[in-house]
């Protein structure tokens, strides 16, 4: 009987349902029957499409992501915000139609009242309602939903929000709402404002979806906090109520990582053995496979056999870096490093894709070698993977920071070989010379075609996965750098990269002119050693012009072909010159090893050990002493008295005349060097307000202090700094060059090195140096390509009134470019002492036939532009200049400086400045 009255029930519902849908209903009216009719069409027709392009989008994504299994997985693929362009056009039509369902079945209008139920609760509360439409709560948060998936976070973040205010009868959905709200914090990055909102949240208010949903985002929070212990109980409460398949194999994979990291093993094992059972993408499967070999809780043997297998199966042949790199934690698992920096480097090998598999390969056998101390050999792994991680990588600041450290150890330490090799190949006949270099030649032969076939063998396979990608192949491929069509040097990874190429092949060049000439290496030794020729050629005297003319010729016929054995013969130091000349490189190179390691890698043994070696071979050398008493503080240190010692008495009898034996003949030299660490700070700050203050007896008063009491004073190099600026504010420029070089003489390398440098590069010269064939002023530097623009006015760029951005200063002067250094100078001065932070740059340059200028540049903003002219008005040497030159300011924008150099005239940018704008027309607003 009851199966008949439910049969019957659905029969009418059925019968009726078309007259409902298709019969004339408006929402200008409330009444049952048009809530009814309007929430079947928005469910059925313009929902049920916005839904499915919004499930779509969601594939779409997941898609896209391109996961990196060394670490923890997002958890949620829309956190790789770039993710989002791939479901792009799903999300805007999931907006489109709900916005559409929004403005066609919304239905705002108060239903006519019912007296008799006005005591009924439920019945006042529907009567407060702003939407009647009962389905129209699901419209907007497809709408906040969709926006979100689109990376408009802050926007979904307002829509969230909107459906708190106006549907408060639905206590739910604003709790869902609210949850959302928290996963859009985290995206943006805020995260104190996600986690105010979580706490203020009750859980006993969390029912049904809600209580996986509020787990899956308290999870989410923690992990981008990398709080991976406590986010563990929330990703399994989260993956018992997700619903989507490759979401649940998603947060399974995470969660096997996770156990991972806490170092739960056994679960780890059990949640990488249900993905490989659970069908999973080819990827995921495999590398699950992967992690769960490297848990290492089968014997070691056993799974590098199981391994093997899997590098020989021809379907993974695209990760054979990865399975290389397991075996090779397997041997690092079994302490037996050699083997394993092999197969790590045969993972860096082997590896196609150049990514972020190929970098951690290179890592870890950079930090087996570095736990080694085997610096040298690590260099090329730390230097290669740093140009193949991004800035976002986690590792990046170490892995790029030990490559440019371990850089710089091993341009001296190739120098100490080179100079090593070249003198024993001096002892040797000519015959055994030449013997030793064609050895030399065919080991590198051999070497060079091994390398030619195994980059022929990858070039072949990464071919092969090209065409098999097919239609992938113009995707950006994840973990690459410069893929973007930026400019190189707005990249600093290229730059970077650039420079250690540069240094690899040439070493460290000087700035100067023909840097790259082929006998550059050739030639080490090749300066005579005769005065008079010497003077011959200084002079100009023709015949040693044409000498060197023919050497050079000579030189550029064997150029820098390495498989041609007088290119080794000819840098074979055979004069007593040239044999000084390699010694003093040598004797360089090694003092510079011994203090990279002292002071850089803070490997004190390997530093006594070098200067050591240099005293011993170069104990004539002018740094023989230095080594001594550094190799002296080095054992005091290490709490070693009787080597410290054994150093000092040592330096005393040999270098009794140094400074160093007078420094450690004062039986109170360690603690007044203890005391100088406690006082130099304070000295300094004393030192460098008064120089602030214009007190300039001061500042010499208490460097000459300093000089006296504390001579090795770390901080020696920035009191003579100061000091030398004091002569400058004084107008002694003479004296403040002499005493600027002094100081870089006695302190090559410091912090203020660079800036002094840069001073006396000022002194001499001044201006802004020139490129190419356009000489004369910024109006004649036009692109040929603004010819056309410059002819129509219809797309000619105009000036802008933007306040934002990068903004420059011109000191216009019609003084020559030579009278504006004074000012050039003084502002290079001011900056330094009022900036400790930021700097800013300045050049001198031409902008017309009647007006030079100073520039001054990198500001973030007009506003601090303006901020900086009013502050150097406190300076009187920088007025005083500024007067005297008659300069008048004004301020560009990037954007019209570029303008200005493209040929717009600078009378036209005043005229355009002292314009005032016109008022903005009102605009007529419509309903």
């Amino acid at each position: 009987m009851t199966v008949q009255r439910h049969s019957c029930t659905l029969s009418i519902l059925l019968f009726i349902l078309p007259f409902l849908l298709f019969s004339s209903c408006s929402t200008s009216k409330n009444t049952w029957r048009e809530r009814a009719v309007q929430s079947l069409n928005t469910r059925f027709n313009v929902y049920f499409n916005g839904q499915k392009s919004y499930d779509e989008g969601l594939q779409a994504i997941l898609a896209t992501q391109k996961d990196d299994y060394n670490k923890p997985i997002p958890m949620y693929p829309i956190s790789v915000h770039p993710n989002a362009s791939a479901a792009s056009s799903q999300m805007t039509r999931a907006i489109e139609k709900t916005r559409k369902a929004i403005k066609t079945r919304s239905i705002k209008t108060k239903p006519k009242v019912n007296p008799s139920k006005r005591s009924d609760p439920k019945y006042r509360a529907f009567l407060q309602q702003e939407e009647y439409n009962p389905f129209m709560k699901h419209v907007w948060m497809l709408l906040a939903k969709a926006e979100f998936h689109k990376a408009d976070f802050l926007g979904s973040v307002g829509t969230f929000n909107y459906i708190i205010r106006h549907f408060q009868e639905d206590k739910e959905l604003q709790l869902a709402c609210q949850l959302w709200v928290v996963r859009a914090y985290a995206e943006m990055g805020w995260v104190y404002e996600a986690e105010e909102m979580l706490r203020k949240l009750n859980p006993s208010d969390l029912q049904g979806d809600n209580t996986g949903l509020f787990a899956a985002v308290k999870s989410d929070l923690l992990l981008k906090q990398k709080q991976y212990a406590e986010a563990l109980p929330f990703l399994e409460m989260a993956l018992k109520w997700e619903k989507d398949k490759k979401m649940q194999l998603r947060f399974t994979y995470l969660l096997a990582q996770l156990h991972e990291i806490s170092g739960n093993k056994k679960a780890s094992f059990d949640a990488y053995s249900r993905i490989i059972d659970a069908n999973p993408t080819y990827e995921m499967g495999l590398n699950a496979r992967i992690g769960r070999s490297a848990l290492f809780l089968q014997k070691t043997p056993d799974v590098r056999k199981e391994l093997t297998k899997m590098i020989k199966n021809n379907n993974n042949k695209d990760y054979l870096d990865q399975l290389y790199y397991t075996i090779g934690l397997s041997y690092l698992h079994d302490k037996d490093s050699l083997q394993a920096i092999a197969s790590f480097r045969k993972a860096a090998e082997e590896s196609t894709r150049n990514g972020v598999e190929k970098a951690t390969a290179l890592i870890r056998m950079a930090d087996v070698l570095y736990e080694q101390k085997n610096y040298v050999k690590a260099q090329p792994g730390y230097d290669e993977a740093s140009k193949l991680i991004t800035v976002e990588h986690e590792e990046y600041k170490r892995i790029s920071g030990r490559a440019e450290l371990l850089s710089e150890l091993v341009v001296e330490y190739e120098m100490v070989q080179l100079q090593d090799s070249l003198q024993r190949l001096s002892a040797m006949s000519p015959e055994q010379q030449l013997e030793t270099i064609k050895s030399y030649i065919a080991w590198l032969e051999r070497e060079e075609a091994l390398a030619a076939e195994r980059e022929a063998e990858r070039l072949a396979r990464a071919e092969d996965d090209e065409s098999a990608q097919g239609q992938m192949t113009g995707m950006p491929q994840m973990g690459q750098w410069n893929q973007s069509n930026d400019w190189y040097f707005y990249n600093p990874q290229t730059v970077r990269a650039g420079q250690q190429e540069f240094q690899r092949r040439w070493g460290k060049r000087k700035l100067e002119d023909n840097w790259r000439r082929a006998n550059k290496s050739a030639a080490l030794f090749g300066e005579t050693a005769d005065p008079a020729a010497e003077e011959a050629v200084s002079g100009g005297q023709e015949e040693a012009g044409l000498a060197l003319t023919a050497e050079d010729a000579i030189a550029d016929s064997v150029g820098s072909n390495t498989k041609n054995p007088e290119y080794y013969l000819r840098q074979i130091p055979s004069t007593p010159a040239q044999i000084e000349k390699s010694n003093e490189l040598w004797a360089d190179a090694l003092f510079k090893m011994g203090t990279i390691y002292n002071d850089k890698l803070k490997e004190y043994q390997l530093a006594i050990e070098t200067f050591n070696e240099y005293v011993r071979r170069f104990g004539t050398y002018s740094q023989a002493p230095e080594a001594l008493f550094t190799t002296y503080l080095i054992h005091t240190k290490l709490t070693q008295p009787i080597e410290a010692e054994q150093v000092r008495q040592q330096l005393l009898r040999s270098y009794p005349q140094s400074r160093n034996a007078d420094l450690l003949a004062d039986p109170d030299f360690m603690a007044k060097r203890q005391l100088m660490f406690e006082q130099q700070d304070s000295l300094y700050a004393l030192t460098y307000s008064a120089f602030n203050e214009n007190e300039y007896g001061r500042v010499r008063e208490l460097t000459d202090t300093v000089k006296r009491r504390f001579p090795t004073s770390t901080l020696m190099p920035k009191f003579l700094f100061l000091e030398a600026l004091t002569l400058a504010k004084s107008g002694r420029q003479q004296e403040f060059e002499e005493s600027l070089t002094r100081m870089l003489e006695a302190y090559p390398i410091s912090e203020v090195s660079a800036m002094s440098k840069d001073m006396l590069a000022l002194l001499r010269q001044g201006r802004e140096s020139k490129q190419g064939g356009s000489h004369g002023s910024i109006l004649s530097r036009r692109e040929s390509e603004l010819t056309a623009t410059e002819g129509n006015d219809s797309i000619r760029m105009e000036f802008t009134t933007g306040r934002e951005g990068p903004h420059r200063i011109l000191f216009l002067s019609s003084a020559s470019t030579e009278d504006l250094f004074p000012l050039q100078f003084q502002l290079a001065v001011y900056n330094f002492s009022k900036f400790l932070i930021k700097d800013f740059e300045i050049t001198i340059l031409t902008v017309d036939d009647a007006l030079n200028s100073v520039s001054v540049y990198e500001f973030e903003n007009y506003e601090e532009a303006e901020w900086y002219l009013q502050s150097i008005q406190e300076d009187k040497a920088v007025v005083s200049q500024l007067e005297a030159l008659k300069v008048r300011a004004v301020v560009f924008s990037d954007f019209n400086y570029g303008l200005l150099q493209a040929g717009r005239s600078l009378q036209e940018y005043e005229l355009f400045i002292s314009t005032p704008p016109n008022p903005p027309q009102q605009e007529e607003v419509s309903e």
